[in-house]
């Protein structure tokens, strides 16, 4: 894994930010399609196993991203894009 030194390097464009975002728009609990093609664009693992919890993180990170299986209301697929998965992609994320 290959960490990033400038913001300017790690910035996911406008149409890769929407793209995240539509996937996980609606979220009802099941991986579907869309956030299946994310999770590999990107390289992250996802553990479904176990406590009503995904476990979603890069191999070599050890900060890992955790999200309820069950959604607590409509927006909550959302929220996960922009204020967790949308981040930690931007922070250990590089292409190529």
């Amino acid at each position: 894994m290959i960490f990033l030194g400038s913001l300017e390097e790690r910035v996911l464009g406008k149409d890769e930010k929407r793209e995240i975002k539509e996937s996980f728009r609606g979220w009802r609990g099941r991986v579907g399609k869309s956030q299946r093609n994310i999770f590999k664009k990107y390289g992250l693992n996802v553990d479904f196993s176990g406590s009503g919890h995904l476990k979603i993180g890069f191999e070599n990170v050890r900060e890992k991203l955790y999200f309820s299986k069950s959604s607590s209301d409509h927006r909550a697929g959302l929220n996960f894009a922009l204020k967790k998965l949308i981040p930690y992609i931007e922070h250990y994320y590089k292409s190529g």
